[in-house]
């Protein structure tokens, strides 16, 4: 039976964002998550602009073609 985790903006950014104190658990979650991961649209849109207030345009460019995989 597959199982797919529905993430939200925090995870993404902390996952993100390496000072984080979330990042290291937000990280490790995302990666080895096996099922699917589903992200709504605000939602990526939101992280993504976290992102790149937090790191720069080119953060978010990479958080987006993560999410398009």
């Amino acid at each position: 039976r597959a199982v797919a985790l529905l993430v939200d903006t925090g995870p993404l950014v902390a996952a993100a964002v390496r000072n984080d104190p979330d990042h290291a658990a937000c990280a490790d979650l995302l990666r080895r998550e096996t099922g699917s991961l589903v992200v709504p649209s605000l939602v990526l849109a939101e992280a993504g602009y976290l992102v790149a207030k937090a790191l720069g345009p080119s953060a978010e460019a990479a958080l987006l073609r993560a999410a398009a995989r």
